[in-house]
């Protein structure tokens, strides 16, 4: 099979290569789109990552396209209606990386909570005033989770153990894992009203664009 992928780094190429011996391979640094489609022109298969633009108009420059996977849990960039038109499967990874995602999620409440980035800011300036730098304590504070897919599940693991409090919001909420847990599913508006610190793991769609407005 002739297999394009897009936005690879070396290390990808070199465990693709490999993986992948007997299949005719070619690789590009830069995201597949309208503008560099023509390179995988004769290309069956391609594989993209989250920056490419897989639309009408770049798949129309693929004629030969049968299957279009991509390697990442978010598909927002591809156009499924557009593939379906053609008949081409898409396909992503259902899941990896959602304890590092969760892990950074709190790396960054805690930088917020703790003002680590303005200590450190003032710092490399030589100020060692710590006025205004008092931060809180996570602990007894609430956490609202807004999706609680497998990243949203590993926040809040990582939420209890800081000995949070924990309310969620999804539209197909997973009772039993709450119970399992300890957290409540509530409303969104309830989750805003009620929550010290917010944090959103949901795809982008058509459901979930603007889902915070002003």
């Amino acid at each position: 099979m002739r297999i394009a992928f897009f936005e690879i780094e070396a290390w990808e190429r070199e465990y693709l290569t490999k993986a992948l011996a007997g299949h005719e391979l070619s690789f590009f640094e830069e995201p597949l789109d309208a503008g560099s489609a023509p390179n995988a022109a004769d290309a069956e298969a391609v594989s993209v990552f989250v920056y490419s633009k897989v639309g009408a108009e770049t798949l129309a420059k693929l004629p030969g396209v049968k299957f279009v996977t991509t390697r990442s849990m978010g598909f927002d960039h591809i156009d499924l209606a557009a593939c379906r038109e053609r008949g081409i499967t898409v396909s992503r990874v259902p899941a990896y990386g959602e304890r590092t995602v969760a892990e950074h999620a709190f790396a960054l409440i805690l930088a917020l909570s703790r003002k680590i980035f303005l200590a450190y800011e003032r710092t490399e300036k030589g100020i060692f005033d710590y006025h205004g730098l008092q931060g809180f304590d996570l602990c007894g504070k609430t956490i609202g989770v807004v999706g609680t897919g497998r990243i949203g599940k590993e926040v809040i693991r990582i939420a209890k153990g800081f000995g949070l409090n924990v309310l969620a919001y999804d539209p197909f909420p997973k009772n039993d894992l709450a119970k399992l847990i300890g957290y409540e599913y509530v409303s969104l508006t309830d989750l805003l009203k009620n929550s010290d610190i917010v944090t959103i793991h949901c795809p982008y769609n058509r459901k979930t664009r603007h889902l915070l407005n002003k």
